[in-house]
């Protein structure tokens, strides 16, 4: 990330809600790192107005993202299936390139967020669950609830 730019500042998730409260008020995004504990950090931030990147599949349910958590596959490629969004407007749809060996890659399953926008798919296996999928902030979540 600061290889790109950005400013990082690591957090570990057992922080008090009002500390993450008052770190997610100074950032635009949040990064999830799949060696957290999802129960150090489970709903603190579910609602937080910034864009979250999330790689700890355990969240998923609790950011209500989907009904459940989600799984891995291995895989070098994503099928991009929607390029409208600017997170994937730099590339055509259809499969893409994004790791030169297998790496393993998330998916998400279940029932989805109403108001979530896939716009990449697992290649092969016959999963069609969304690898990639943004959530608008203020969006109908899995459970009912806005965010």
């Amino acid at each position: 990330m600061e290889g790109w730019g950005y400013a990082v500042t690591p957090v570990t998730g057992l922080r008090p809600n009002q500390e993450w409260d008052a770190l997610v008020a100074q950032v635009d995004a949040v990064y999830i790192s799949e060696n957290l504990f999802s129960g150090d950090l489970n709903t603190k931030i579910k609602d937080a107005a910034v864009g979250i990147l999330n790689e700890q599949l355990a969240l998923n349910a609790d950011f209500e993202l989907a009904s459940t958590s989600g799984s891995t596959y291995t895989n070098t490629q994503i099928n991009i299936t929607d390029n409208t969004h600017y997170v994937t407007s730099a590339f055509t749809t259809g499969n893409l390139l994004i790791a030169s060996t297998a790496q393993p890659l998330l998916r998400i399953s279940g029932t989805l967020a109403p108001d979530l926008q896939p716009l990449a798919k697992q290649i092969g296996g016959g999963f069609v669950q969304p690898v990639a999928y943004p959530l608008i902030v203020g969006s109908a979540k899995e459970g009912g609830s806005y965010g």
